[in-house]
């Protein structure tokens, strides 16, 4: 992302059977800690954000412990955050694009982190982005990453905000989740444009079978 021009937080990757010494740490405190490629907030929590060596390498010991030997380390951005959720077909050349703001609750000491047991207890709000200039960033910046990525039919970007305004791609989910009621994926389309979760769900089938070719010929 960071060749393609996309605005992305500064990270290091940790390697347990390589760990970074103090020194070779680049990016400042605070910093946030996660798997590299677990979902649904999974590892995430309060002890996420380190502020100094010694917790970073506790959670990042916690972190390897369960989740595997990689652990991904960020520049920590203090900043609102959002999803963008996108279902494209290319055959009929079009786009929608749901960009919503996410919420969590504050924590003891009065930061906002979307982790494991925010998720879980559906404790974060979720809110319709009505700036215009933000809303249009937030939707150049997730087609900016969907289309430098190859993302084909469908997926959602994750986008935070740092201290001064200035939107980061953080991560994109090719698999979102879809449970009705909960997911950000279809929750970010009835909340940005009134689309139901049922038409979410025929936007995807049709981009299929749109593509269905039988004996040379498309399948209507």
């Amino acid at each position: 992302m960071i060749k393609k021009g996309v605005a992305t937080s500064e990270f290091h990757v940790v390697l347990e059977d390589d760990f970074l010494l103090e020194k070779d740490i680049k990016i400042p405190y605070p910093i946030f800690l996660k798997p590299i490629d677990a979902a649904n907030g999974n590892g995430v929590d309060d002890e996420s954000l380190v502020y100094d060596y010694k917790s970073f390498k506790n959670k990042s010991d916690k972190l390897f412990s369960k989740y595997g030997k990689v652990v991904l380390a960020e520049k920590y951005l203090a900043g609102r955050e959002f999803t963008v959720a996108i279902i494209e077909n290319e055959l009929k050349q079009t786009v929608t694009v749901a960009p919503i703001e996410i919420v969590p609750p504050k924590n003891k000491d009065n930061i906002r982190i979307l982790g494991e047991k925010v998720k879980t207890e559906n404790s974060e709000k979720i809110k319709k982005v009505t700036d215009e200039l933000l809303k249009f960033k937030l939707e150049k910046l997730a087609l900016q990453c969907f289309y430098a990525l190859g993302v084909r039919d469908f997926g959602r970007i994750d986008i935070k905000m740092d201290e001064a305004g200035v939107c980061n791609f953080i991560e994109a989910n090719l698999v979102p989740g879809m449970t009705e009621g909960s997911s950000y994926f279809p929750k970010a389309f009835e909340i940005d444009a009134g689309i139901s979760y049922s038409d979410v769900i025929n936007l995807i089938i049709e981009n299929a079978i749109d593509r269905i070719v039988v004996d040379g010929e498309k399948v209507n």
